[in-house]
């Protein structure tokens, strides 16, 4: 037997009620954790860039550590962030974790292909592993990218103007950094093809592959 119209309306009602208290429930937790992220992050903010500048500069496991924390937060806030991950794979490096850091910089370029950065980087990480098919790739990727293209995705990024802004850092600085690791990735390439062409043994360019370092920029 049919329920009658006015109980059915009655029905509905309570379930509509039901689902708008829902609904506002939802927002009003995703509101105290979006809040919640947001408080880490200040607290995690740095106060200093330092040690993503220089590849050199001693950096402790709990240094690297807040690094982290605060450019997987801005990943999440941002649904996806090809400039955090860039800077989570250079920790990982840091820390000598280049599996973590290569997975980091191969997503970043997945969806920033346009950062040069983020190719020499891989390059890098892949020859230290010995990996030299993936380091000609990628570095054969990095010097395809237009360094006027590869400038542009620099400064159009909040977290790089954050740190150059914050370190004072000149645009001809930037320019003449790129420049170099622009020359820097043809020699490396050219090493690594001759390697596996076997004109140069591994061993041979072992210190050489040892002095490199990945850079944010």
């Amino acid at each position: 037997m049919s329920l009658k119209p006015k109980r059915k309306y009655i029905l509905a009602g309570k379930w509509l009620s039901l689902l708008c208290v829902f609904l506002l429930f939802c927002f009003l937790i995703s509101r105290e954790f979006h809040k919640a992220q947001l408080r880490t992050l200040n607290y995690f903010m740095p106060s200093s860039y330092e040690v993503l500048l220089d590849p050199a500069a001693p950096a402790s496991q709990d240094t690297l550590g807040r690094y982290i924390i605060y450019y997987k937060i801005i990943s999440a806030l941002s649904r996806g962030n090809a400039d955090a991950d860039v800077l989570l794979g250079y920790c990982y490096s840091r820390m000598g974790r280049n599996d973590t850091a290569v997975s980091y910089l191969e997503k970043a370029a997945g969806l920033k292909p346009q950062s040069f950065w983020v190719y020499y980087d891989a390059g890098v990480l892949y020859l230290k592993e010995n990996d030299f098919p993936k380091a000609g790739q990628m570095l054969g990727q990095a010097i395809n990218v237009v360094p006027q293209t590869a400038l542009e995705a620099l400064y159009s990024s909040k977290i790089y103007l954050d740190i150059l802004t914050g370190q004072g850092i000149q645009p001809q600085t930037v320019a003449g950094r790129l420049n170099k690791g622009y020359q820097d990735a043809y020699r490396l390439l050219m090493l690594t093809r001759q390697i596996i062409a076997k004109q140069v043994l591994p061993q041979d360019a072992a210190s050489l592959i040892r002095s490199i370092n990945v850079q944010i920029f």
